[in-house]
C-alpha cells in the first residue's frame, strides 16, 4: 500500500519552478489513472531571469582570458545548454576558484541539462562563496528533489523562504516536497501561500487540487482544477472530466 501511494505521488508532482522572481519550469507526467497531471510548459529559466547578464558578469579587474571564457559561456547558455558551455565554465572555475558566478553558472548549466548529481557540488561551492544566494539555494533544492533527497530539498527551499517570505516559487516548490512526504495539510498551506503571492500561476492551482484529491476532498480539488483550466492549463482537463463532471 505504501509503495502504491509513493508511485502515485511521483506521478502527480514532477513540476518544479525556479526563478529569482517569476520564471517557470514545468514538466508533464501521467498519473496512475492517466488523468491527473501538472501543467506542461517547454520553457526553462533563463540566466537573464535570474539576474545574470553580460553586465552583471563583466568584471574589468579580472584577467582578460578568464573574462573571455565566462562571457563566451554566457552567450552560449543564452542560446541553450550544451557541453561547450560546461567545458568553458570548467576551465573558468579552475582558473578563478574564488568567483561565485562561475560555480553557479556551472551548476545551473548541469542542472538544466539534467545532470543533477554533478550539479550539486558546483552549487555547494557557490553557496560556500555566497551562503545566502537564493538562486543557488533554489537550484540546489531542485537537484535534491530530482534526486529524491527530500529532507535537503525541504531545507533548501525553507532557507529561501527565511530570507524572503514573499518568494512565491519557493513555497510552490516546498509544497511539492511536502506532498512527497505525505504532509498534505502543510503542502496545501504552501500552495495557498504561493497562490496568494502569485495568483495567476496555474500550476499552483493544479497541484493544490492534486493534493486535495489525495486528501479525499474531491469538491475542493475540482474547484482548483477548474480554476487551473480557466487559466489555460489543459493538463487539468483529464482529472476534471473524470472526477468532477456528473455522470449523465
Amino acid at each position: 500500500m505504501k509503495r502504491n501511494y509513493v508511485l502515485l505521488l511521483v506521478a502527480l508532482f514532477i513540476t518544479i519552478a525556479i526563478s529569482s522572481c517569476n520564471g517557470k519550469r514545468e514538466k508533464e507526467t501521467v498519473s496512475k489513472t492517466d488523468t491527473i497531471t501538472p501543467l506542461k510548459n517547454d520553457g526553462r529559466t533563463s540566466l537573464e531571469k535570474l539576474g545574470i547578464t553580460r553586465e552583471t558578469v563583466t568584471d574589468k579587474s579580472e584577467d582578460p582570458k578568464a573574462q573571455a571564457l565566462i562571457l563566451k559561456a554566457l552567450s552560449i547558455l543564452e542560446d541553450g545548454i550544451n557541453d561547450e558551455a560546461i567545458k568553458l565554465l570548467d576551465e573558468y572555475t579552475w582558473n578563478q576558484p574564488d568567483k561565485y558566478i562561475g560555480w553557479f553558472m556551472l551548476g545551473y548549466a548541469m542542472a538544466e541539462k539534467g545532470e543533477y548529481a554533478s550539479a550539486l557540488p558546483k552549487l555547494e561551492q557557490a553557496l560556500k562563496l555566497k551562503p545566502r544566494d537564493e538562486n543557488a539555494l533554489m537550484y540546489s533544492g531542485l537537484c535534491h528533489l530530482k534526486l529524491n533527497d527530500l529532507p535537503q530539498a525541504y531545507a533548501d527551499f525553507t532557507n529561501v523562504i527565511r530570507q524572503d517570505d514573499r518568494f512565491a516559487l519557493a513555497y510552490y516548490n516546498r509544497g511539492q516536497v511536502l506532498a512527497f512526504l505525505e504532509k498534505f495539510k502543510e503542502s496545501v498551506a504552501d500552495y495557498d501561500m504561493a497562490i496568494a503571492l502569485m495568483p495567476d500561476y496555474a500550476p499552483a492551482y493544479n497541484n493544490r487540487g492534486n493534493v486535495k484529491f489525495l486528501m479525499k476532498d474531491t469538491t475542493a480539488a475540482c474547484e482548483d482544477w477548474k480554476k487551473s483550466i480557466e487559466m489555460g492549463n489543459s493538463g487539468s482537463l483529464k482529472a476534471y472530466n473524470m472526477f468532477c463532471k456528473k455522470k449523465k
